[in-house]
């Protein structure tokens, strides 16, 4: 793969055929699956277009720190006066002027600051999931489709997703599926289990089992139904997600706000509700301040009957949170 294509790559522009020669040059060559995270990682801080971000004057904090010892200094140097020599004292009012000024230099900067911290959280948490769609990139190139959680098997959840990934070969680092900004308590664990140890634990305590599962910061896509016929039909089963699924869906994000298996209103807490970092099929990630990501698919995290359950219509995706377990209907 020459610079051209992993830039078209990294962009989400390659299709068809040479989208499928390129996920088979990154499943062979995992110096070019380095390569292809930094140059994402890259392309997402250079084209980040949010208009309200803004620079403080170089030194600023600096300077202004610097003009008050001087003034402070000055004000202690000895005054020689014509008929009464002497020292003149700083009082308390020019002592109050100069903290004033400093704490005003302070809170001028405090935003700044603020906003560099927020910008830098949403990037790094962008990055790490650039990182999880390459292994489900890898996983979908071989099996022609991506992860698929049965509502009818042992453990119906949608965090084995990552099990099944680790099962294939493509494991994925703990630290790597944990927001920058987001907000779990659990501590991170030094490897990811597998399905049959999540199996087997969710026989004899299933809070334990979900306790594993819940220790990462994103929602998976879990599949849905083919066609609008199909779920009609009452026997008709929930399948997986096509490896030549459309650019529009999307497969990973920041996980919604939930209690008890409710998806709660409003955007990802991972970014103070400030909206939520999302992967789509086609490996291109963006910001979105909504859970409207598509005109096509109205809820990011809700399918078309408003529950976390399998979409309803190919284009209905509904990312789940990995505790949550999936129901068909």
């Amino acid at each position: 793969m020459n610079s051209a294509d992993q830039l078209d790559y990294a962009l989400g522009k390659l299709e068809g055929t040479e989208l499928e020669q390129a996920m088979r040059e990154v499943e062979i060559d995992p110096s070019l699956t380095t390569r292809l995270e930094t140059l994402r990682h890259e392309l997402g801080l250079f084209l980040d277009d949010d208009d309200e971000a803004f620079e403080p004057p170089a030194g600023l904090a600096d300077r202004t720190v610097l003009f008050v010892k001087r003034e402070v200094k000055r004000r202690e140097e000895p005054v020689i006066l014509e008929m009464a020599p002497g020292r003149t004292r700083l009082r308390r009012e020019d002592l109050a002027v100069a903290a004033a000024i400093f704490l005003a230099s302070v809170l001028a900067l405090a935003p700044v600051i603020l906003r560099g911290r927020e910008q830098w959280g949403r990037a790094s948490c962008q990055n790490n999931l650039q990182k999880v769609g390459m292994r489900l990139h890898q996983y979908a190139a071989i099996n022609h489709f991506y992860p698929f959680v049965d509502s009818e098997e042992e453990v119906p959840h949608a965090g084995t997703i990552v099990c099944r990934l680790n099962d294939a070969g493509f494991s994925i680092d703990p630290t790597d599926l944990r927001c920058p900004g987001g907000s779990n308590a659990t501590e991170c664990p030094d490897r990811l289990p597998k399905l049959r140890e999540v199996a087997d634990i969710m026989k004899v305590s299933p809070d334990e089992a979900c306790k594993i599962l819940g220790t990462n910061d994103y929602a998976f896509h879990v599949g849905n139904y083919a066609s609008e016929a199909t779920y009609l039909d009452p026997k008709g089963k929930a399948g997986p997600l096509s490896a030549m699924a459309s650019h529009a869906i999307p497969i990973v994000a920041d996980r919604p706000a939930f209690d008890l298996g409710t998806v709660l209103e409003g955007n990802s807490p991972n970014h103070g509700k400030q909206g939520q970092n999302v992967l789509f099929a086609d490996g291109h990630s963006g910001w979105h301040r909504s859970r409207t990501v598509t005109p096509a698919d109205r809820d990011l995290y809700l399918n078309e009957q408003n529950r976390p359950a399998y979409g309803l219509t190919p284009v209905d995706a509904v990312l789940m949170p990995a505790s949550f377990k999936v129901q068909s209907r």
